[in-house]
């Protein structure tokens, strides 16, 4: 009955409408934006102009800081457009807890000097709900026969 009723709690979490508060932390910040309605994640822009040379790595503000509810977590995420020219953005997971400024981690691997202009799209921020599980510790996993068990690393082929 316990599990039943967290289900419930859980469910209604993730169910009910979600209001995310958000704080201009710099006079140039943009509000997190998604460029279509069905996104899974919505864009941060820089508030700074950045050099970043080769092999470098910053962080970068967005000049904005978001709350989320409890029960609640986001992650941010780099851009396609950014990983095919060969910028990384870190991933990062924030609590709902964190009100501080969101900073993109930017790495620089594509051999070349590469420009960040003030309003550019440097990362996105993504909501997944917080779940907590029982840990139960055992002795053996029964795991379905054919499964991949322990194996990783390329185990399923190339």
């Amino acid at each position: 009955m316990k599990r039943f009723l967290y289900s419930l709690k859980r469910l209604w979490v993730i169910a009910k409408p979600l209001s995310i508060k958000w704080k201009k932390l710099h006079p140039d910040a943009i509000m997190p934006t998604r460029a279509h309605k069905e996104d899974a994640a919505f864009d941060l822009y820089a508030v700074e102009d950045l050099i970043l040379p080769p092999n470098a790595h910053t962080n970068c503000g967005c000049g904005v800081a978001v709350m989320v509810p409890s029960g609640w977590s986001y992650d941010l995420r780099g851009r396609s457009s950014l990983n095919r020219n060969g910028i990384i953005t870190a991933l990062g997971l924030c609590d709902s807890y964190y009100t501080g400024e969101l900073r993109a981690v930017l790495s620089n691997l594509s051999g070349e000097e590469y420009v960040i202009k003030k309003g550019e799209r440097i990362g996105q921020i993504k909501f997944n709900p917080v779940w907590d599980f029982p840990w139960e510790e055992v002795e053996e996993f029964n795991a379905p026969k054919g499964s991949r068990g322990d194996k990783g690393f390329g185990s399923s082929g190339r």
